[in-house]
């Protein structure tokens, strides 16, 4: 290895270029007065540009050591990225006709006692075991010195410059192809003593060794880290087929490649790309000290089993830590084309493009299909949901709205191709008195819903009472199907309640009924009280019906005697009162032998006719109501591990949604609203991913339940300051680099994210060392070998007295890669 002669050359090279200022050619000189301004004062006991450029690097040195790290932070010192604790500050420095970058590196707070294998740790400081130093380099594309002769004058310069400072400040240049990421460098510490580094890429399988001095103790430590590999989805009997023999393509056509979602809640409308891509379990062994060459190859080759630290970080796919990378695909992404339209924005040719007949046949058969059943629909679990003027999960308008989403690119006039053809569905199955499927056919009529959803409830109740109708007129047996022939209360949409209220305001009487449909309501609820209670009077109608019209004795209030003890009031007790009036007149008649309150035909046109002449801003309120209402709900039944920050997260969704989406109620004209559903379009979309990640981080990490809560914290805390609710796009500082403690209890079922190979599996033959876990080899070994010596006056031929008790590290090796491809830093303290 050339590492140990290239370090004691530099010592020859460093002498030569202290006299390289008297070599210099007179052209660069002149040149470099040419350019000197006439105001500046010449320092003629400089005599070369080369001793102008060091005096030029220990001004700037001086400076830095001056201030120190509290000042240079306030100053503008660049915080480097990824590292918490590690700061930067730059200067460009001009020499002949090259211009260069010096760069110091160093911590705002000392370091203390810490591993070689911290997060925190830049790379610099690992390889050569230092923790603040100086890069200088050209400003190039490269960023490199190629020109050997340069690279050492350019150390030389900057070792001067700090030994005029009296700073042992470590100084690096670095040398060759980029890729290769070497390295020379040089650190005066003291009078005495000169630690000189290298580092470079070894491209080719070598076998490394170590030369380090006979006798002394070595200290050793490693990291390994492995890699999950691809998890291949295929269902189980398509992986046996294969383990046995290859199957034939005809049967593999049976056997369609199962994707990672297609089981989640969301997987009917799309697929999502999985966000975690694998793991990368990192096994670290800590300082251990060895007298012996056999002792360190046995830890060399031991068991990841056997490491002293493990730790798990999920490899995120890139969408997920950076917006500018892909657009993502989900309900956010469809609700956003969908609010658009709200907008008036105009679409180019390009995107109105209307889907074909055959797309829009394949969509009515899905909504209309008659194994769906007409009562499937749930209610919203979440509590904020039934804020939202929406349909229910499930119901037929609420798939239309779904469907509608993903129907070409969601714009005006493929909306308005696929209402018409659903209202057609829907007057066909009025026609031909067809159940309405996804729609129940009993119970009352929700206000709380959206006004369609209501009219489609109402209709679907009408079919049902036309077709018993129907069955009616050919029986003398009324009620031998067991429908009801009447109503236990009144059917009435939101708008029909509106109407009533007019009416009872123009038309209104003293005893607060208008009309002859509430006369008739009244009469159905008295006689089925009289049938019921076959000795009621009046006044016992009056204290179930109206509470508020009876007034109780004093004392009288939870008494147990019978009758109660009390009068009618005011109101009641006038002299033709119409509720008496219309006691009187009402027949003992239970509910199942009453007319039916509301005419079916003519409710049910009703209906139709309102469907049909529904103004398009009128429909796209309640579609985005619904659309935002029912996308959330799907996400919501995602099994993701009961994670608290998450359902908290969900929870506020909800919230934000039942606020903005209340404004959209009654709204002739929504665009003025473009604003807020954009914002809430982002909300959105940040909650989806965050629940697709934790639904991928909970399957995967199933038998390890307390990991996978802690890894989906460190994600939602490194995500949560990019959920504003600002539309400007949102900037990414830094990479998710979060890595979880992996218990000992935990191991096992961590090794289970690394299966044995399988027999239809190839593998490339490499040159293994060792190290494998579950049949599969590190990416990346690390290792740290290093030596400290305590240092005596027999060490070195000076005169000046040294304490026994110092020790130094006088030998330190990194070595970073694979067997193919290692990348090896030396340094080497010398005192000769």
């Amino acid at each position: 290895m050339a590492s140990t002669s290239a370090a004691s050359s530099s010592s020859s090279k460093y002498a030569k270029h202290r006299r390289i200022g008297e070599e210099e050619e007179e052209e660069e000189e002149e040149a470099g007065e040419a350019e000197e301004e006439l105001e500046r004062f010449d320092d003629f006991t400089i005599a070369s540009s080369w001793e102008r450029f060091i005096s030029e690097i220990e001004a700037i040195c001086r400076q830095w050591l001056a201030d120190g790290p509290n000042i240079l932070t306030q100053k503008g010192a660049e915080s480097v990225p990824s590292f918490d604790n590690l700061y930067v500050v730059k200067r460009e420095l001009k020499h002949g006709k090259r211009v260069y970058c010096m760069e110091y590196h160093f911590m705002k707070s000392a370091k203390g006692k810490h591993s070689y294998w911290d997060d925190d740790t830049h790379s610099m400081q690992l390889s050569f075991g230092v923790y603040e130093f100086l890069i200088i380099a050209p400003l190039s594309a490269s960023g490199v010195v190629l020109d050997d002769p340069e690279s050492t004058k350019l150390l030389s310069s900057v070792a001067i410059a700090l030994s005029n400072c009296g700073s042992n400040w470590p100084a690096f240049v670095p040398v060759h192809d980029p890729s290769r990421k070497a390295y020379i460098g040089i650190q005066n510490l003291g009078t005495v003593f000169t630690r000189r580094f290298e580092a470079d890429r070894i491209g080719s399988q070598v076998l490394s060794s170590t030369d380090f001095p006979a006798r002394v103790k070595v200290i050793f430590s490693m990291k390994l880290t492995y890699r999950t590999p691809e998890y291949d989805y295929y269902n189980e009997e398509t992986l046996v087929s294969e383990a046995n023999e290859s199957i034939a393509e005809s049967e593999a056509a049976n056997h369609p490649k199962k994707q990672w979602d297609d089981d989640c809640s969301w997987a009917e409308w799309y697929s999502a790309e999985d966000p975690v891509k694998g793991f990368e379990l990192t096994a670290i062994w800590g300082e251990r000290v060895f007298e012996e060459t056999l002792e360190m190859a046995e830890v060399e080759n031991a068991s990841s089993f056997d490491a002293d630290r493990w730790l798990l970080h999920p490899i995120v796919s890139p969408y997920m830590v950076d917006d500018s990378i892909g657009k993502f695909v989900g309900f956010a992404s469809q609700l956003q084309l969908l609010t658009a339209d709200t907008s008036g924005q105009e679409n180019s040719k390009s995107t109105v493009t209307v889907p074909p007949p055959s797309v829009v046949d394949r969509v009515m058969k899905d909504l209309f299909n008659d194994e769906v059943g007409n009562s499937n629909y749930v209610e919203a679990e979440n509590k904020y949901g039934r804020a939202m003027k929406g349909a229910p999960s499930d119901s037929l308008f609420a798939q239309f709205c779904l469907h509608a989403l993903w129907f070409g690119n969601c714009h005006i006039r493929a909306i308005a191709v696929l209402w018409i053809d659903f209202v057609r569905e829907i007057r066909w199955c009025w026609e031909e008195s067809e159940r309405l499927p996804r729609m129940k056919s009993t119970s009352s009529i929700d206000l709380c819903t959206c006004l369609i959803h209501q009219k489609l409830h109402m209709l679907a109740i009408c079919i049902e009472r036309k077709k018993s109708l129907s069955r009616e007129k050919g029986t003398d047996h009324a009620h031998e199907d067991g429908i009801s022939n009447s109503v236990d209360a009144l059917l009435m949409t939101e708008d029909m309640h509106e109407e009533r209220l007019h009416a009872a305001e123009a038309f209104g009487n003293a005893v607060g009924l208008s009309g002859q449909l509430e006369r008739d309501v009244l009469s159905s609820d008295m006689s089925a009280f009289k049938a019921a209670n076959p000795d009621a009077v009046f006044e016992d109608f009056i204290r179930w019906h109206s509470p508020g019209d009876w007034v109780s004795e004093d004392g009288a209030e939870g008494s147990s005697g019978w009758p109660p003890k009390g009068r009618l009031s005011q109101r009641m007790s006038e002299h033709g009162n119409m509720w008496r009036k219309i006691w009187n007149d009402a027949p003992a008649l239970p509910v199942s032998e009453q007319k039916f309150l509301l005419d079916p035909i003519r409710e049910g046109e009703k209906v139709i006719h309102y469907l049909e002449t529904l103004r398009p801003q009128q429909l796209l309120e309640q579609m985005v109501c619904t659309a935002f209402k029912s996308s959330a709900d799907i996400l919501n039944r995602t099994t993701y591990g009961g994670f608290k920050l998450m359902k908290t997260k969900m929870d506020q969704l909800y919230a934000t949604l039942a606020s903005t989406l209340k404004s959209l109620q009654g709204k002739s004209d929504i665009s003025d609203l473009s604003d807020d559903l954009k914002r809430l379009c982002q909300v959105f979309e940040h909650i989806e991913k965050l629940l697709i990640l934790a639904a991928s981080v909970h399957r995967k990490l199933i038998d390890a339940p307390r990991l996978s809560q802690a890894i989906f914290a460190d994600y939602f805390n490194y995500y949560l300051p990019k959920m504003g609710t600002s539309l400007e796009s949102v900037c990414y500082e830094k990479e998710f680099t979060a890595k979880e403690k992996v218990g000992m209890h935990e191991r096992d079922a961590i090794s289970n994210l690394f299966p044995p190979p399988t027999a239809n599996q190839s593998w490339r033959k490499v040159l293994s060392m060792g190290n494998l876990l579950n049949g599969h080899e590190p990416i990346q070994r690390e290792i740290v070998f290093s030596v400290i010596e305590r240092i005596s006056n027999g060490h070195y031929s000076s005169p000046t007295p040294l304490s026994t008790d110092e020790q130094i590290e006088t030998h330190r090796m990194y070595i970073s890669g694979t067997s193919n491809d290692l990348w090896v830093a030396l340094s080497v303290t010398s005192w000769d």
